[in-house]
């Protein structure tokens, strides 16, 4: 009778467990639907977190490492997915309608670079936003360090494409590798992105936005890596607004 007791205890637990997380999802999928309020209640509930945020929006990242050490797991793949929600959309991808949206905030996710958010699903989602943002999201050519920062996240999104062929991830590599010089690659990548994006139903969200970018990506890549003579080299293609 006891080891049936303990069938029941544990079967409780597990539903209990089954029922927290639909929870916790429908809390999330509520808090990225308006992410700024979300973050000010995370403010709320710690106070040494809006002054490392604020920090982190001056360029300073150290307070925002600090409390990202500190925190649990939960709390580091909560605040991630807000700032995601807020700079880059709630999927985590970069099709917006201004490649410059992350821009302000870049530093916010680039304090997860080397610690991540303990989730790898999670994590590769921040590279990519972070990686797009630091090569594209000024509107210029970025600076040396901001691209060397891309680089670096190219090689992980590199890795990640072995299994997970997005469209978003090949059009991020491809940017990278377009601002660094190299156009075969950049080429590839964006034929790449263009492939996987056609296999993508046409009511995906931000489609309309990307196809078209992706394909010019393609165009200005292909002129430069073999450009007819007496012409110039094509800047990339951004999506941005007046």
């Amino acid at each position: 009778m006891i080891r049936h007791g303990y069938t029941w205890i544990a079967i409780g637990l597990i539903a209990a467990l089954v029922l927290l997380q639909v929870r916790d999802n429908m809390l999330l999928q509520h808090e990225t639907e308006q992410p700024a309020k979300a973050i000010s209640a995370m403010i709320g509930e710690d106070p040494e977190l809006g002054p490392a945020l604020a920090a982190a929006d001056t360029e300073d990242t150290r307070p925002l490492t600090t409390w990202l050490v500190r925190a649990s797991d939960l709390r580091r793949q909560r605040l991630a997915r807000l700032i995601l929600a807020s700079t880059i959309g709630t999927d985590g991808s970069h099709t917006m309608p201004d490649d410059r949206s992350g821009w302000s905030t870049r530093f916010r996710l680039l304090a997860f670079l080397q610690l991540g958010t303990g989730l790898a699903a999670l994590d590769h989602q921040v590279d990519n936003a972070l990686a797009y943002t630091l090569a594209m999201g000024s509107g210029v050519v970025p600076t040396p360090a901001d691209l060397a920062i891309a680089v670096q996240i190219a090689e992980r999104i590199e890795r990640r494409l072995r299994v997970d062929p997005d469209h978003s991830l090949w059009d991020t590599l491809g940017c990278v590798r377009f601002l660094q010089g190299d156009w075969a690659k950049a080429k590839e990548a964006f034929a790449a992105a263009n492939e996987q994006l056609a296999k993508q139903p046409k009511d995906e969200p931000g489609r309309a936005i990307s196809e078209p970018l992706y394909r010019s990506r393609l165009e200005a890549a292909t002129h430069n890596l073999n450009p007819a003579p007496n012409t110039a080299l094509r800047d990339i293609p951004r999506d941005l607004r007046p």
